[in-house]
């Protein structure tokens, strides 16, 4: 299997291992390319007792520390500014909303891994540097009409020859599927953004109003049929094409798979 249909697959994977995390970023741009970056983050409570019982504290799930998310501005790019940070709490779990201000999207960058908003105990650690290809990048071109452009790093499409099996096939049958279900119905990840004014042109797969969503994937939704869910863990295409058919029918997932996102509104 090639780089580039791992990336979107084994996103899918990882996310299994990581947990029941709610994590919604929603960029918000103006028509003189300023804006908003709003960022809600939620560990459910099922995941929470889970990690406690391994170990974890009370403290690594205080997910409002408004030191950290004031400095967390700069991961977003030079120039982006802490607004506000509010405490959140739903029926299944809690967390935190934080937004930002930046004065110029082709400043900024997004990371499409909802990894970084999990806690852990190692938090304090220096942070690894992010590999190039978690971000997503901006251009911007302003007038009567705007234009933007949402680019991820090209992926290298090469084979992938070795011997070792391909991730996939769901294990340990209809209690495995029972524990999954449980453990990860509330996990939510979504990357999306939406433009000031109306969007009068645009090649995204998944265009709304003036919204564009350019990662959801919802948990609940894919394990309800797990016939589904079961040939989506084992299946094997083999070209970015084969991909788009595989997930086009698939509830619960809404990917992104082109390299460039072009946008026009006004």
């Amino acid at each position: 299997m090639n780089k580039a249909i791992k990336a979107g697959l084994l996103l899918i994977c990882a996310l299994v291992l990581m947990g029941c995390l709610e994590t919604v970023t929603l960029v918000h741009v103006g028509k003189d390319g300023s804006g908003t970056i709003e960022q809600s983050v939620i560990i459910s409570n099922s995941f929470k007792e889970l990690m406690l019982g391994f170990g974890s504290s009370e403290e690594d799930f205080e997910l409002l520390d408004q030191e950290e998310l004031e400095a967390k501005a700069a991961s977003f790019g030079p120039g982006v500014r802490f607004v506000s940070a509010e405490a959140l709490e739903t029926e299944s779990g809690a967390g935190y909303k934080a937004v930002y201000a930046f004065d110029d999207i082709t400043t900024i960058r997004v990371n499409q891994n909802p990894g970084e908003n999990l806690p852990s105990p190692d938090s304090g650690q220096p942070a690894e540097e992010e590999p190039e290809g978690e971000f997503l990048s901006f251009t911007f071109q302003p007038g009567s009409t705007a234009r933007l452009t949402i680019r991820r790093p090209e992926l290298e499409m090469e084979e992938d020859t070795s011997d070792q099996a391909e991730a996939g096939e769901v294990e340990g049958g209809e209690e495995m599927m029972d524990m999954l279900k449980n453990l990860y119905r509330d996990m939510r990840i979504e990357i999306a953004l939406d433009v000031e004014g109306d969007i009068v042109e645009t090649n995204a797969t998944y265009a709304e109003g003036n919204k564009i969503t350019y990662l959801a994937l919802d948990f609940g939704k894919l394990l309800e049929n797990e016939e589904t869910f079961t040939v989506l863990m084992e299946s094997n295409p083999n070209s970015l094409e084969e991909l788009k058919e595989l997930i086009r029918d698939y509830p619960g997932i809404q990917m992104e798979l082109q390299e460039e996102v072009k946008i026009a509104f006004r």
